[in-house]
């Protein structure tokens, strides 16, 4: 692994990252978008560290690692809600998603969870938060792009629980059909509310993507 240094790609990640997050916070962005900034420029090389590293826990420590994430995200969350109007809380807690997630699927593959944090509850967890998501930020008229959190949730639940067991072995045929049995009511609840359907819309779209998403990235996991 020398030969791909990850140990230097990580640094230069956290170069950019931290150059993104002092120049957000310089010109004003807000901390919630200049942690964006930071994740942005930081994340994919730190990825590229982890895969390639053949102990990436021994140098980022898992707990402090999710930690870290876990403030992150609650300063993005808190202050995105500030900025946007109350329909947005949903939009808000996508963008925390977007920071908050990946240092816990670290945590998640190199540390060690929770033992309450069975396969199943995480799974179920994942889905039914997400799903609550994104009726939610229909319900509440939010943009489009709140779906972000349904569908991300989606995902993660449906990651933990192939990578932590095999929680959906012989049922993982069945998360795409749900998925659009999900969306068919999602569009029927939009249209009998007689609102703007672009939130619905987004709402459907993502409960058909995510399952499929989820699906075709824990298909080596489960069986």
């Amino acid at each position: 692994m020398a030969d791909r240094a990850p140990e230097l790609v990580l640094l230069v990640g956290l170069v950019l990252g931290t150059t993104a997050l002092a120049t957000g916070l310089a010109f004003g962005a807000g901390p919630g978008r200049s942690i964006l900034l930071f994740a942005i420029g930081c994340y994919p090389f730190a990825a590229y560290a982890i895969h390639h590293d053949d102990d990436p826990a021994a140098i980022l420590l898992p707990r402090v690692i999710v930690g870290l994430g876990a403030i992150a995200g609650v300063i993005v969350f808190v202050d995105s809600a500030r900025r946007l109007p109350s329909t947005a809380l949903v939009y808000a807690f996508s963008l925390a998603l977007v920071v908050w997630l990946p240092p816990t699927a670290y945590g998640a593959r190199y540390g060690t969870p929770p033992a309450a944090l069975t396969p199943w509850i995480g799974a179920a967890t994942g889905l039914l938060v997400g799903a609550v998501a994104l009726v939610a930020n229909a319900v509440f008229g939010g943009p489009p792009a709140g779906a972000i959190a349904g569908g991300l949730l989606i995902i993660a639940g449906l990651r933990y629980g192939s990578r932590r067991g095999p929680v959906i072995a012989y049922r993982r045929r069945l998360i795409v059909p749900i998925g659009i049995g999900f969306a068919v009511v999602l569009l029927a609840l939009g249209i009998w509310t007689a609102g703007p359907l672009d939130s619905w819309l987004a709402a459907a779209v993502v409960s058909i993507a995510a399952p499929a998403v989820g699906y075709a990235t824990t298909i080596d996991a489960v069986r």
